[in-house]
């Protein structure tokens, strides 16, 4: 099926022609909504000039668009105090609105080929309580976000928040201050690469550099497959700076499943109580190759979805090669209801509170190598209380 052409629009200079979009200086404190959106709808490429853009309404995306900077970092989307909540989001989810900025158009049939590059979203004037999010794509595919930053002073909940899409690729962004996720997937998402961006998570208990979910926003099952996560950096997470989660809603026997994962060449600094690399509700992964310092709890946990369901753990996981220094906890702890599990060839700098490497009772399969390398002030190298049980 032929994909029908749209008209380039270059928006250059200080003023927008009149003609299709009517005067208006991109620099101005009056709301700019209505000339993005007019601009979007008549083009499929939209480069702005520099300068700041307040909104009071989402913008929303078609499909075969592609929005961008006139040069990286020098276009500010601002949200204004005013900003609403976006009618489709809560037509949905009525008990958990949402003020997005830039969302796609379709939630029922989807969207494809939309990318966002080199923009600047500022969400620091975000009302609470409430969820907020800079970027929401839901339903689609090929969605393409490079060289933005996401501004959020703990107010904005994600810099971008993906649900059901497949071939999508968060790439060289920056987000700092988010309340929940820098980059966040919930159930449903297929393909996806996140590499090379930077988060400083936000001071909020509940903050995530990346987190991906095999559950839908209501908590039911719905698997995401074919994760890759590589080279980012993540400061200052305090929940976890990596999580691939299935997704538990609260006293189902249900649990979603994130199906293939490649966690590699990370770099994780600080956070609490989890802070690392965390893995639940997941199968057929690695870790590898990440470099992981002064988390307050474990660096890399390995873990089930609900305290004693054994249907909730991850199965057949390696972790391979990772450097770990000043843990809180143990550096890599495997909890219960996990099978296929190997750790091998990572190395472990400065005794933690506990044995470095820690294995729960109620695992079978679990493969500890002896290729791993201690510092030598550690004291205790392991606690294995599964007893080595096979599967």
């Amino acid at each position: 099926m032929s994909v029908p052409r749209r008209k380039m629009v270059i928006i250059f200079g200080a003023f927008i022609s009149i003609l299709l979009f009517g005067f208006v200086h991109a620099d101005e404190l009056r709301d700019r909504s209505s000339f993005l959106q007019a601009a979007i709808n008549k083009a499929g490429t939209v480069i702005l000039p520099c300068g700041e853009y307040p909104v009071s309404k989402t913008i929303v995306l078609p499909s075969n668009i592609r929005l961008q900077a006139a040069k990286p970092g020098c276009v500010v989307i601002k949200q204004m105090e005013t900003l609403a909540y976006y009618s489709e989001f809560t037509r949905r989810w009525r008990r958990n609105p949402a003020r997005i900025l830039i969302t796609n158009a379709d939630y029922d049939n989807g969207n494809s080929n939309i990318t966002v590059q080199g923009i600047v979203f500022d969400m620091t004037r975000a009302r609470v309580p409430g969820t907020n999010h800079v970027i929401q794509f839901y339903h689609g595919s090929d969605f393409h976000i490079s060289e933005i930053s996401c501004l959020g002073a703990n107010r904005a909940g994600d810099c971008t928040a993906m649900i059901g899409v497949s071939n999508v690729t968060v790439s060289h962004s920056k987000a700092s201050g988010l309340a929940n996720a820098c980059w966040d997937h919930w159930g449903g998402v297929e393909d996806a690469l996140v590499e090379f961006n930077e988060c400083d998570a936000g001071s909020s208990p509940a903050s995530y550099g990346i987190l991906f979910t095999g559950a839908n926003t209501d908590a039911s099952p719905n698997t995401s497959r074919r994760v890759r996560i590589i080279s980012n950096t993540i400061r200052g997470a305090n929940s976890s700076a990596i999580w691939i989660q299935g997704g538990r809603k609260p006293g189902s026997d249900k649990t979603g499943l994130v199906e293939g994962f490649y966690v590699f060449d990370n770099t994780i600094i600080g956070g609490k109580p989890n802070g690392g690399i965390r893995c639940s509700g997941a199968i057929n992964g690695k870790i590898e190759h990440n470099k992981i310092t002064g988390t307050y709890g474990s660096s890399i946990s390995v873990w089930a979805e609900g305290p004693g369901s054994p249907i909730f753990g991850c199965k057949n996981v390696e972790v391979l090669d990772n450097t770990i220094s000043h843990p809180g906890e143990a550096a890599i702890i495997v909890g219960d209801y996990n099978s296929g599990i190997t750790i091998a060839h990572n190395t472990i700098l400065d005794p933690p509170r506990r044995a470095a490497i820690e294995i729960l009772p109620q695992n079978c399969g679990i493969d500890v190598k002896r290729d791993n390398i201690f510092s030598s002030n550690i004291r205790q190298k392991f606690l294995d209380k599964s007893g080595h049980r096979p599967c």
